[in-house]
């Protein structure tokens, strides 16, 4: 017995040593399709990855980048995959076609729509599935249509739900002439309407949610909150339109991209934060890791890692320019598509998705378009000061140091050598309460003891970490 303990200890060190090996930014593997993968990936909750490819094609694709199955559809697939809690899987085609496929790959039904079918569908808490394509369709989970809703234009959008069971989406027009127009739509789940709010200008993005409630989303070149009753609380103005959709960091920071080029991270006031300019326009939408950091794809056929201060933390370069949004699995690796036609898995320092209301595209892993987060039963969890041990210990090159706060509070954590010199300086601001995640990238430091030093108010905390190469 004792024997076969000491085997799973070496076993886990080596399984960690290996995964923080890894350099950031590492590909792991990159899956080819027949055509640009624009689908942004859903991940099930047995790791499997869900995407679509222009090549008309669904893809279910192992956490070791092999095929498990492909279903092939009539049209070019842009559609994001969402899935539900028995693992059935909803995407939609351009061949006008919404299709609820098995875990398996086999066809559980399809839905005939009234036009194309481009974005992304939503799964309601009883499996209700709601889809845009003209109309904006609720399906039972045996694919009858509940009900339509026909708004002022066309309603190409991917819906959100609300813990309501409220329903948002989009609709927008643009006529050959030039000329645009939007709504944001906010109905019951019966489909009759509670408020339309018109923006004036084409709508490209989809809305997401804070923990007040409060939906954002970006409009032309604006990015609007709106109240739960449809008035506007505020707008932010940048240089050119947005077609990324919103995702909210836990601090309830507003992350992102534009055509202009730059990612915005926007306090919950409006107030700009920062803008880190990219190469080219901004199609892909952000996601927020769980340690903080921001990832997303551009024009400019890259993937970028950003900091939460705005600086850049790591970027990859695809062999095409990248719509589809990332996702973020629990053992850090992150999933993204390209017009190159391939999946991309990267390894991150970023073990899931940042502990928010809506963290990235669609929500979460599942793509679900629903909000299901509980703010305040996180905050209630932190009750004291602490620093906790370092994870992986011994480590190699990199480690998650994890803290946490009860109250927003100045903090300062150093990393000293045994001597007691600083090596280096890896938080010094003031944070809201929570429990918080450090990156610490000690590729350059030789190996042996360091030790880290938080200070917050009157809290003061030593914590011993090895390197080992």
């Amino acid at each position: 017995m004792k024997n076969k303990s000491i085997i799973s200890i070496i076993f886990l060190f080596l399984f960690h040593h290996l995964l923080f090996s890894q350099e950031p930014g590492t590909v792991k593997w990159a899956f080819t399709t027949g055509g640009p993968v624009r689908s942004s990936p859903a991940i099930g909750l047995d790791g499997t990855i869900y995407i679509g490819s222009d090549d008309s094609t669904v893809y279910a694709i192992n956490p070791d980048g092999t095929e498990k199955w492909a279903f092939k559809t009539g049209d070019e697939v842009k559609s994001s995959p969402a899935i539900d809690t028995g693992g059935n899987i909803y995407i939609g085609s351009n061949d006008e076609y919404l299709y609820a496929l098995n875990s398996d790959g086999t066809t559980k039904w399809s839905f005939k729509s009234k036009y194309w079918v481009n974005k992304s569908p939503a799964v309601s808490s009883d499996t209700t599935i709601y889809f845009g394509s003209g109309f904006l369709y609720a399906l039972n989970s045996s694919g009858i249509e509940k009900w339509s809703f026909d708004p002022i234009f066309y309603a190409h959008s991917s819906p959100v739900i609300y813990s309501d069971g409220t329903v948002y989406f989009r609709s927008s027009y643009g006529s050959p002439e030039g000329k645009f127009d939007g709504y944001l739509y906010s109905l019951n789940s019966d489909g009759s309407e509670r408020w339309n709010f018109q923006i004036g200008y084409d709508i490209a993005s989809d809305p997401a949610f804070d923990e007040n409630g409060i939906i954002y989303i970006g409009a032309w070149k604006k990015v609007y909150a709106f109240r739960s009753d449809g008035t506007v609380k505020w707008s932010f103005t940048a240089d050119s339109y947005f077609k990324s959709s919103p995702a909210i960091g836990k601090n309830g920071t507003i992350y992102l991209g534009s055509y202009d080029t730059r990612i915005y991270a926007l306090n919950p006031d409006s107030t700009e934060k920062w803008a880190f300019i990219t190469g080219d326009v901004i199609r892909s939408s952000p996601a927020v890791g769980m340690n903080g950091i921001i990832y997303i794809g551009s024009n400019d056929k890259k993937v970028y890692a950003i900091n939460p201060d705005g600086t850049l933390n790591w970027f990859i370069e695809t062999e095409g320019k990248i719509e589809s949004s990332p996702n973020i699995s629990s053992d850090g690796t992150l999933y993204i598509g390209s017009d190159d036609g391939k999946l991309y898995a990267i390894h991150t320092t970023s073990m899931g998705l940042a502990d928010s209301p809506w963290p990235k595209f669609r929500a979460d892993n599942q793509n679900t378009g629903r909000y299901t987060f509980d703010y305040s039963a996180l905050v209630d969890d932190t009750k004291t000061y602490q620093l906790y041990q370092n994870f992986p210990n011994p480590f190699n090159d990199f480690t998650t140091i994890i803290y946490e706060l009860p109250e927003k509070d100045y903090v300062d954590i150093k990393v000293h050598d045994v001597l007691g010199r600083i090596v280096t300086q890896l938080i010094s601001t003031e944070q809201y309460a929570g429990i918080k995640w450090a990156e610490l990238d000690a590729s350059d430091y030789p190996s042996g003891v360091y030790i880290v030093r938080m200070r917050a108010g009157s809290y003061q905390k030593n914590m011993k970490m090895i390197l080992l190469r």
